[in-house]
């Protein structure tokens, strides 16, 4: 999923919490128009009431901070796309230093632009291979991860509702279904093919063929960049943390590295270190 449908996301949820709330204001306004009220009424008004001024404000606020945030994203991806423009007129492939500028009222230093860490195109045979190989990677852990929720749910469901094992174990074998079949459709759309395949990497994301992909911000962990090689190939695992309701969640992707780009994987590993990221070498 990238930052564009994940944003999209985020505003539907905030329409919804807006469309509830104003629910729960017609419907205390509705009962508050009967008479003879009892107290349970009473009661439903207030609580009907309190809970849609509270999803208001919450729907008002999520929308605004959602907004906010696609803003600033916005801005730092088009310094992104004026940083590379710049490397590509010049004939670098990759920006040595962060850019600093110091602010005449301060002594502090401020980055004027993100750092582009490296930017990779790729033949098509290049980008199909490595496509290739996430969807079968995906498809594999998939398999373990529709059975390991099916046994688990299909276990707790059984003892907590009382329910046929084989009918939790189906139950839950069919949400394992889904996750996996989502996962390997986000992987495939994150890796679409196009008449230019191109990667660029940055200190807070990454620039997949013009979709943004957030690594690194308040909502994600970037818990490591480790290099590892298969079949001679060579590539860059990326592993994202992030919180959910029912606590830490993380999930890992690979960029292929061609043959040429390779001596770009030690620079790439440093950087990432330097702002504290677990890195292998």
């Amino acid at each position: 999923m990238d930052q564009k449908q994940a944003g999209s996301i985020a505003k539907i949820v905030g329409v919804f919490f807006l469309t509830l709330s104003v629910f729960m204001l017609f419907l205390s306004w509705a009962i508050m128009q009967s008479e003879g009220k009892s107290g349970t009424e009473y009661l439903i008004i207030g609580l009907s009431f309190g809970s849609g001024i509270l999803l208001l404000f919450g729907g008002i606020n999520y929308l605004k901070s959602t907004i906010a945030k696609e803003k600033d994203i916005k801005e730092y991806e088009n310094r992104i796309r004026a940083q590379v423009n710049t490397m590509a007129e010049s004939g670098h492939s990759t920006h040595e230093k962060t850019t600093l500028k110091k602010d005449e009222n301060s002594q502090e230093q401020h980055t004027t632009s993100p750092d582009v860490i490296a930017h990779w195109q790729y033949t098509l045979a290049e980008w199909k291979k490595m496509k290739k190989a996430e969807t079968l990677r995906r498809r594999k852990e998939g398999i373990w991860v529709t059975i390991g929720i099916g046994i688990l749910g299909g276990l707790a469901l059984r003892f907590s509702r009382d329910a046929s094992f084989l009918s939790s174990f189906m139950i839950s074998f069919s949400v394992g279904i889904l996750l996996s079949w989502l996962k390997i459709k986000f992987s495939n759309d994150m890796f679409s093919i196009r008449a230019n395949n191109t990667i660029t990497f940055t200190s807070k994301a990454l620039l997949i063929n013009n979709s943004f992909k957030i690594i690194r911000d308040s909502q994600f962990h970037l818990e490591y960049v480790k290099p590892i090689e298969i079949e001679n190939d060579k590539y860059l695992e990326f592993s994202l943390q992030w919180q959910t309701r029912g606590g830490a969640t993380n999930d890992q992707f690979r960029i292929y590295a061609p043959p040429h780009y390779e001596q770009e994987i030690p620079k790439i590993l440093n950087f990432y270190n330097t702002l504290g990221v677990k890195t292998t070498s």
